[in-house]
């Protein structure tokens, strides 16, 4: 078995996060969509967090799906349902 390291742990956490809140299989061939459309342009800016972390709004199979995303890891952190009040909020205020 792989040992736990952050990217490891990161990686886990995503793959339970979209079968529990979405019904979608998270691999690598979708974290490679995912990535390749917040890197183009495709997906939707919602707001940084920090100079490393924002959060994105993505289409996938017909569901809108937030992500947050980790610049400098280059990784997906998890992905959220949307949710207007944590906009309102203000960068400060939310966390994972």
């Amino acid at each position: 078995m792989k040992k736990m390291d952050k990217n490891f742990s990161i990686m886990i956490h995503c793959h339970k996060r979209f079968k529990e809140r979405f019904g979608i299989s998270f691999n690598r061939r979708l974290r490679d969509k995912i990535i390749s459309q917040i890197l183009s342009g495709e997906a939707k800016l919602l707001l940084h967090q920090s100079r490393a972390r924002s959060l994105w709004e993505i289409k996938i199979q017909d569901k809108t799906i937030w992500i947050i995303y980790d610049r400098l890891r280059e990784r997906i952190l998890t992905c959220l349902h949307p949710d207007e009040e944590l906009l309102k909020t203000g960068r400060d205020e939310w966390s994972l």
